[in-house]
C-alpha cells in the first residue's frame, strides 16, 4: 500500500494531466485559419473584412475578435429568443436591403457616365471664385526638422544670408511644405509669421521636433485661394453634380417605360 503523500502526488500528477488533455481537445480543432470560435459558429480570416486587403496589426485584429464574440454571444441569444420572426425587424431589413439595392445600382450607373476633366474643373473656379476665399490669414512654410539647437542656429544664419546653401551639409532630419492658418501656432511663433513677418523662424520646438520655419508667402484674409489649393474640393462639388443630373436622368428615362398612376385622392 502506498503511503499517503505518494497517493496524494499521484492524484495531483492525475489531475494534471487530465486538466491538459482536456484543454488540447478543446482546442484541437482550432487550425490558423479560425480566429475564434462561439459553440460550433467558427469565426474565420475569410469573415473579417480588411480594407486595402492589408493585414491588421495584432491589437486591430484581437479588438475585431472581440467585438465578433460579443456580437455572436448576443446574436445568439437574441435568436432563441425568437427576435428573428418580429415583422418590424424583418420591415427594417427589408427596407435597408431595398436602399442597398437601389445605392449600388445608381453608384454603377453614375460611375459608368460621370467623368470630371480638367476643364470642367477650371471652368468652375472660374465661375465660383469668390467662394473660395480665405477665411483667416495663411502662410506657405517649409518646416526643417533638425537633431539639435546648434544645427537649427546654423541653418538660420546660412537662410538669413541670402546665399545659396547646400543643405547636405546639415544634420535636417525632415523637410516638409504646409499652408498654416493664423493661430495654429503659440502666440509667440504666430507673431514672428503673421505680426513681424519674419521670413526664417527658428528654432523653435514644434510637439517634440526641433525646427526651423521657412516662409514662401502669405496670404492674406479675404484674398482668393488659387485652383491647384482647391482642386480636390471643387473636382468634388463637379462630381456631386454631375451625379445628381445623372441620376435624374435616369429616373426620367427608366419612368417612361413603365406605367405610373397615384391615386387622385393623394395627388
Amino acid at each position: 500500500i502506498l503511503p499517503n503523500f505518494y497517493i496524494m502526488r499521484l492524484l495531483v500528477f492525475c489531475l494534471v494531466v487530465l486538466i491538459v488533455s482536456c484543454y488540447k481537445d478543446s482546442n484541437k480543432n482550432i487550425v490558423d485559419d479560425v480566429y475564434a470560435r462561439v459553440g460550433l459558429i467558427e469565426l474565420t480570416q475569410d469573415d473579417l473584412i480588411f480594407f486595402d486587403n492589408k493585414t491588421p496589426g495584432l491589437r486591430t485584429l484581437n479588438s475585431q475578435i472581440k467585438n465578433w464574440i460579443d456580437e455572436t454571444v448576443l446574436f445568439s441569444e437574441a435568436m432563441k429568443n425568437g427576435f428573428e420572426n418580429d415583422m418590424v425587424l424583418k420591415r427594417k431589413r427589408d427596407s435597408y436591403y431595398r436602399e442597398l439595392i437601389i445605392a449600388s445600382f445608381v453608384e454603377s450607373v453614375i460611375a459608368s457616365n460621370v467623368s470630371v476633366s480638367n476643364d470642367d474643373v477650371r471652368l468652375y473656379y472660374k465661375r465660383n471664385k469668390g467662394e473660395f476665399t480665405r477665411a483667416l490669414d495663411e502662410v506657405r512654410v517649409e518646416q526643417y526638422i533638425v537633431k539639435s539647437k546648434k544645427v537649427a542656429d546654423r541653418l538660420v544664419t546660412s537662410f538669413n544670408s541670402k546665399k545659396n546653401i547646400d543643405l547636405s551639409k546639415f544634420d535636417i532630419e525632415l523637410v516638409r511644405t504646409e499652408t498654416v492658418q493664423r493661430g495654429t501656432f503659440a502666440k509667440n511663433i504666430d507673431d514672428m509669421l503673421f505680426v513681424k513677418r519674419i521670413e526664417v523662424v527658428g528654432p523653435v520646438v514644434l510637439g517634440k521636433d526641433i525646427s526651423v520655419l521657412r516662409v514662401l508667402n502669405i496670404n492674406k484674409q479675404g484674398s482668393i485661394k488659387g485652383l491647384n489649393d482647391v482642386y480636390d474640393e471643387i473636382y468634388q462639388r463637379v462630381f456631386k453634380i454631375k451625379s445628381i443630373e445623372i441620376r435624374e436622368s435616369l429616373l426620367d428615362s427608366l419612368k417612361k417605360t413603365v406605367n405610373i398612376s397615384i391615386n387622385p385622392k393623394y395627388q
